[in-house]
């Protein structure tokens, strides 16, 4: 999955929506109506019931769509509009988009009506025969006008949609229960404040896949991607201050933009990818530890746990199914009983699968996404900051920081070629750490420098990977052998199948031992872009 692509800047003809979404159940979406209706800072008199017909137009080649846009015509009240969004981001959970607004007097759209000439830029050549209906929302949506303050002070006059309906494509339907809060005017701290006690009131989901993005994989098949995090672009003047902010919205953007693809199961790189954005939010706290506070980051660091152990079991089968059986039975096609073995890690994998999308649909995961997200747009680390230097050059700071993990990284690899398996597993760890930091500050240093030491560095962390998955695949096959009871002809045919496996991995790691410690001194003798002149 491609990142976004980028706003069209100064353009007159558009506005910005800036908006989260919670998904709910229907009991728990009149719920929340009822909460709201009654809470202090809501305008009553704002409050409005319309059914809302909008049908989602682009070409055969979904040209719209490749270029980051959609559009609709929408129908409500008699009226009739035709709407152009932008793709946007969404940071800390936050959609910022762009959109292009004008009445039409028919139900299909007219392109001649946009004004903006860098739309139309964007857009290029669609005539309007090569445009069809691909799919349609209809809901009944209940929108009413809240005024809301955060603890620390900061307001915002938020607008809550509460939509109910269902998606149409073609012969396949899928139910809307959900509501959308837009900041019409104010602070963002207030819009994610908000939705956290909404959450804390009844069981969400906070969700970044538009009706859009399900219209589109309900019409064409497909299922959520996963995607990497975006490349972090830090000013090269930032401060400490800014360097926090865009890279723990980017570690939490990272982890919401992979969840819809987690719980599909459907790409296996979408377990792995939030796994790697907890990763991150915990890189980035370690990294920053001395100016925040501990009474904020102990949470977040416990929930980041939290999701990394229970989505663990999901990606060691994932890594063993399709990486470390496969590679033994392109050797042995015709092995019943490796056969079993991939028979018994398929039936494991669907069970750890239901436990991730539990996890992530849980009223804990929304919780702790939310809490993050506020913490973050309301700079919550001022509240109890621990130690200064949130006004000093990131770069500066940036140098120094990435000097203790590189230096720990060393410290730890010290005699490598004598270290034993779990000592190596202490340096992978290591590298980890380093890794995200200097991806982190990557673009603050010359690219060509950064290019050749972060090569290096994935190149040492891969090797070590292939030898950890070895360890791993030993803790997969007891479980699995551990699941058949004993003394079967089942038991035996997987403990055989597993000495199989282990003994055809052993072998190749003892051949790639040779290059691991290759990689090494490649890497242990790379000069820290960081510091290079």
């Amino acid at each position: 999955m491609d990142s976004a692509s980028p706003p069209l800047e100064a353009d007159i003809h558009c506005e910005t929506e800036i908006e989260l979404k919670l998904t709910t159940s229907p009991g728990n979406l009149t719920k929340l109506l009822k909460i709201v209706s009654n809470t202090d800072g809501v305008d009553p008199q704002s409050r409005e019931t319309k059914r809302i017909v909008s049908t989602y137009f682009d070409t055969e080649d979904r040209r719209l769509r490749k270029k980051g846009l959609t559009l609709r015509v929408r129908e409500k009240g008699g009226e009739k509009e035709q709407t152009v969004k932008s793709e946007g981001t969404a940071f800390s959970g936050v959609f910022r988009r762009q959109e292009w607004t004008t009445v039409v007097k028919g139900k299909r759209p007219d392109l001649t009506l946009i004004k903006s000439s860098a739309l139309h830029e964007r857009m290029g050549l669609v005539l309007p025969q090569e445009l069809s209906p691909l799919f349609k929302t209809d809901v009944k949506r209940t929108t009413i006008d809240v005024h809301h303050s955060t603890a620390s002070g900061d307001s915002a006059k938020i607008e809550l949609a509460f939509d109910r309906g269902r998606l149409v494509a073609g012969k396949t339907k899928h139910d809307i229960s959900e509501v959308e809060l837009e900041l019409l005017s104010g602070a963002n701290a207030a819009l994610t404040d908000l939705a956290r006690i909404l959450t804390d009131s009844a069981s969400t989901v906070l969700s970044l896949s538009s009706k859009v993005e399900r219209g589109f994989e309900l019409c064409d098949g497909t299922a959520p991607q996963a995607t990497t995090a975006y490349k972090l672009k830090l000013p090269k003047n930032a401060t400490v201050e800014d360097g926090m902010s865009l890279i723990f919205r980017s570690a939490l953007s990272h982890l919401l933009m992979n969840r819809a693809a987690a719980v599909s199961g459907k790409d296996m790189k979408g377990v792995h990818q939030v796994r790697v954005a907890n990763r991150r939010i915990k890189s980035a706290i370690s990294i920053f530890h001395n100016i925040l506070s501990s009474s904020d980051t102990t949470a977040f660091k416990a929930d980041a746990n939290w999701m990394l152990d229970t989505l663990g079991p999901a990606r060691d089968l994932d890594v063993f199914i399709d990486e470390v059986i496969y590679s033994v039975m392109v050797d042995r096609p015709n092995d019943p009983e490796l056969a079993a073995l991939l028979k018994a890690a398929k039936k494991a994998r669907t069970g750890a699968y239901r436990k991730v999308k539990l996890t992530l649909s849980s009223a804990r995961y929304t919780r702790a996404v939310l809490s993050l997200s506020a913490w973050i747009e309301d700079l919550g680390w001022r509240v109890d900051q621990a130690g200064p230097g949130l006004s000093e050059p990131l770069q500066t700071v940036a140098s120094k920081l990435s000097s203790h993990r590189q230096r720990k990284v060393l410290k730890l690899g010290r005699k490598f070629k004598t270290l034993s398996a779990d000592e190596r597993h202490n340096v992978r760890i290591a590298l980890k750490q380093l890794r995200y930091a200097s991806e982190f500050f990557a673009n603050l240093y010359p690219n060509k420098k950064t290019r050749s030491y972060v090569s290096n560095l994935k190149n040492l962390q891969n090797a070590l990977g292939a030898a950890n998955d070895v360890s791993v695949a030993e803790d997969v096959c007891k479980s699995l052998v551990a699941s058949i009871r004993r003394g079967t002809k089942d038991s035996a045919a997987l403990q055989s199948a597993a000495g199989k496996v282990l003994g055809w991995h052993s072998r190749a790691a003892s051949e790639a031992e040779e290059s691991i410690v290759k990689h090494w001194k490649i890497f242990a003798k790379s000069r820290p872009f960081w510091l290079s002149s």
